[in-house]
């Protein structure tokens, strides 16, 4: 009689947790499968993805589930005691706690809208007034609710529930876990462990005349540089756009930017009744990660880059997207000064972690490094590595870049000692990465995974340092910003096994048809790019990039930037002026006209979206911190 007694009395928080978690589990269900319905994955081949995220949405809803109620019922028991030594009475102190568990809720809810729009660090003057003034509001809510219950709702004992527990956990057993875990043996897919593993690796803001294997003359890349020997380098590689969001989407999807949702604008965040937005990947794009997913692969990806957030729609077809958003609090830019922990240590961490619990399948993995991003901080002992001179001036303060890009347009040049040193940091910040890369090669190898993983090793745009009158990136089309690094190391044994140096042109586009090739896969149609690997590819062959209005055509010898509004051109020859110094389009008409007629036929044949196709999010605060701490906003 005492035990179900005391079960009886534990029933109503048996019951509460029950709910809980059937409903945190239908609230993630029911966003699995929207995304899927969304992105095409209930249609085959697909459905492994489908099964995939509905798994992996029923085990999030249940520890959220889990993990809400556990916490509801630790404020409970706070809220309950806090009401015994105000009211000293039991009933009361159970209304009182009754109450005020979802009004805690609903005060950390409007706490961060609240916080999110306001201006300043949430431990400005400004937020910290606004916050005390809500939990004031708050506790004097919390009093008038008390007042004014009824006095019934303090006998939770009294509760009944009947068969309501028994039904809630079969409700829990059937939608949580009959029908996304059968749907996921269902639709399982596992590659043939004859394909090789897949990692891209995508160092942020790389330009390729910085590596040994690329001519540089400073010691920057020994581990790239071996690489490159032993795999496929390809010279005249180029991005299609001179920064991240653009560039990243043709990488994913194989299409040029302006075919993409994202597009070609500039990284400034659009203004729509006073809310920033930003553009983003749209679900009807198939990526590259959907692509090896749905045929078996485990797909994950690990970063920094507030650029590419999963809001942003960068997260597709991964199964795991471990994406780190860049703070830009004290405590971070500390840490970085300090060189306490860099992106490329935790990504290498993460992606390592992963590999130990996902060991036996054919992995699909993207890594994408902010290293050598600004603010350029190399830790110890790479910090002063080639930096003769340091610079009198602070060039990794916070608004640095923008201020002295403002300056230059402004008719202010940055100092020549600022730039020298600005551009040694970059160089041992390249040095670090390179290290981190080597440690990770050579983990891959004593796994014995090495061999048999295709390695792509490319960037997403290059860096100025004043050598066409400006800094950063994402303003032209010049080489610095657009040629990037491209290492493949192919599987070996194998057809592509031997070591060699390609110098026609090739496009980040090429990518997604070479790992398609290479994993032994259908390639999907109408992709922009080719495969690497195809020896079809005509001696003329052309790559792309643009930006805003202006567009650009790399060939092996010559190169155009065509800017539309003014039609005019700049005609360049690679051969005699591999830096760009010397427009000759007044000299060569004949070929600069040529070349704007091959560029303004390949735009046409691939038209870019219209507005109604193009995709935005709306950007939250922590986001827009990360891009300012990047230099990208002020």
């Amino acid at each position: 009689m005492g035990m179900r007694w005391q079960l009886r009395r534990l029933m109503p928080f048996l019951s509460f947790v029950a709910v809980t978690v059937v409903v945190a589990a239908a609230i993630r269900l029911y966003t699995a499968v929207a995304t899927s319905i969304e992105n095409g994955y209930f249609a085959e081949p697909m459905q492994t993805l489908a099964g995939r995220y509905l798994q992996q949405a029923a085990l999030e809803g249940i520890g959220a589930g889990l993990l809400i109620a556990a916490l509801c019922l630790l404020l409970f028991a706070v809220a309950w005691s806090v009401g015994r030594l105000l009211f000293r009475d039991s009933r009361k102190a159970v209304v009182g706690a009754i109450l005020g568990v979802p009004m805690m809720f609903v005060f950390l809810y409007a706490a961060y809208e609240l916080n999110s729009r306001l201006p300043g660090s949430r431990l400005s003057i400004q937020s910290i007034v606004a916050n005390l003034a809500l939990l004031a509001a708050g506790c004097l809510a919390w009093g008038w609710l008390i007042a004014r219950a009824p006095d019934r709702l303090g006998h939770i004992s009294s509760f009944h529930t009947g068969r309501f527990a028994p039904r809630a956990l079969a409700v829990l057993l059937v939608v949580v876990l009959a029908v996304p875990f059968g749907l996921g043996r269902l639709w399982a897919k596992q590659a043939d462990t004859s394909r090789p593993n897949v990692l891209i690796i995508l160092i942020d803001t790389l330009r390729a005349d910085r590596l040994g294997s690329y001519g540089y003359d400073r010691d920057t890349s020994p581990n790239l540089d071996k690489l490159a020997a032993e795999g496929w380098r390809f010279s005249a590689a180029v991005s299609q756009a001179p920064w991240t969001k653009p560039s990243v989407a043709s990488l994913f999807t194989g299409q040029y930017a302006r075919q993409t949702s994202v597009g070609t604008d500039s990284w400034t965040p659009l203004r729509v009744q006073g809310l920033p937005y930003v553009s983003s990947l749209a679900p009807w794009h198939l990526t590259l990660a959907e692509a090896m997913a749905g045929s078996g692969y485990d797909t994950a990806a690990f970063g920094h880059n507030n650029n590419l957030v999963p809001e942003a729609g960068y997260s597709q077809g991964f199964f795991t997207y471990d994406w780190k958003e860049l703070p830009a609090g004290f405590v971070h830019q500390l840490k970085k000064r300090l060189g306490i922990r860099r992106a490329g240590d935790w990504i290498t961490r993460h992606f390592l972690r992963w590999l130990n619990a996902n060991e036996g399948g054919r992995f699909f993995a993207y890594l994408h490094t902010l290293d050598v991003h600004w603010p350029y901080r190399p830790p110890a002992p790479f910090h002063g590595m080639f930096t003769a001179k340091p610079s009198l001036e602070n060039f990794n303060r916070p608004n640095f870049m923008s201020d002295q890009i403002r300056k230059i347009r402004s008719g202010t040049r940055p100092e020549p000692d600022t730039v020298r040193a600005m551009s040694d940091a970059y160089d041992e910040c390249i040095r670090h990465v390179d290290h981190q890369l080597g440690e990770l090669f050579q983990e891959l190898a004593s796994r014995g995974l090495y061999d048999n993983t295709l390695i792509v090793v490319t960037s997403d745009h290059g860096e100025e340092f004043m050598d066409h009158g400006m800094l950063s990136h994402g303003h032209a089309l010049y080489d610095e910003l657009i040629r990037v690094p491209l290492i493949v190391k192919f599987p070996c044994p194998g057809r592509h096994c031997a070591p060699a140096v390609v110098e026609a042109p090739v496009e980040l586009v090429d990518i997604f048809p070479t790992v398609m090739e290479a994993a032994g896969l259908a390639t999907p149609e109408l992709l922009a790019g080719k495969s690497l690997t195809d020896n079809t590819r005509p001696a003329t062959r052309a790559a792309y990039s643009e930006r805003l209005d202006q567009m650009a055509m790399r060939t092996r010898d010559w190169k155009v930037i065509y800017d539309e509004p003014s039609n005019s051109e700049k005609l360049f020859d690679l051969r005699n002026d591999p830096g760009e110094k010397s427009d000759l389009a007044s000299q060569q008409p004949a070929v600069g006209k040529q070349m704007v007629m091959r560029l303004l036929d390949h735009a046409a044949t691939r038209a870019p979206l219209t507005a109604a196709q193009r995709s935005f999010v709306e950007a939250d605060k922590e986001t827009l911190e990360g891009l300012r701490a990047l230099g990208y906003i002020k």
